[in-house]
Formats: structure tokens, sequence, C-alpha cells
């Protein structure tokens, strides 16, 4: 809010998550959608199991021939992390991969609405005849 990270004096500033395209700051979903997948695989609670048979079933369609419910079992919490944990590491590389690539990714660094240009880089340059010299 005061920008503290800029190199110019204190000033209030809106922060970045309340800016245009500001929910799309992995930090401030990161947190609620890993929760909730670790619920959803360890079965923290009723609903989350009853979710998990839902997902699986939508995804992987296994109702037995007399359309009950499948029973699926909970993962164990060691996996569980692991996978939350390989999520997360997914989610923040992609964001550094976004916020850093610089003109290597030119279609990641876009902003929304903005038209991308491609890149100029001609291995030709002319001389003052008109004549191509190759560098």
């Amino acid at each position: 809010m005061f920008s503290s990270f800029d190199p110019t004096p204190l000033t209030l500033t809106t922060p970045p998550e309340l800016r245009p395209y500001g929910w799309t700051t992995t930090d401030l979903w990161c947190a609620p959608l890993i929760t909730g997948l670790y619920a959803l695989l360890t079965h923290a609670q009723p609903f989350w199991a009853d979710l998990h048979v839902l997902v699986v079933s939508i995804f992987w369609g296994h109702f037995n021939d007399r359309g009950s419910k499948p029973t699926i079992e909970a993962v164990d919490p060691e996996v569980a992390r692991a996978i939350c944990t390989l999520v997360l590491i997914g989610m923040f590389a992609t964001r550094a991969v976004k916020n850093f690539a610089g003109p290597l990714v030119p279609s990641i660094v876009a902003v929304p609405g903005t038209p991308v240009k491609a890149s100029s880089s001609e291995p030709h340059s002319k001389n003052k005849s008109g004549k191509a010299k190759i560098q």
C-alpha cells in the first residue's frame, strides 16, 4: 500500500491485488486452492469425501452397474502433501516465467488487452549501397 518495494519515496498507492487483473495474483488464490485440494485428497470432513467421489465419478466414470456411489479411499497425508507441493511448484514456476521471461516468451508476458509485437531481429543489415551485409 505504501510502495515500500519501489525505489521512490513512500507514497500511498493501490495494492496490486486491487488493481485491474489483481485477482490473477498467484499469492491471492494459491492458499485456498491448495487447502481445498489437500482436504479433498485426505477427506478432512465428510463434505470433502463426497466431493472427491463426485470428482472421480465425473472425470473417470466410476459408477457401478447399479448406479450407487462408489467408495473412494482417502489419500495418505504424506502423498497429499507431495501432490500439493507439486501443484504449488507448478503455480509459482509459471508465475516466475510470466513475470521474468522478458522478450524470450512474448505471448506469456503480454498484458491482457494489448497486442503482442513480433520481434524484428534481422540477420542481415544493409550498408549505404543498399546491399545486404551478412553479420
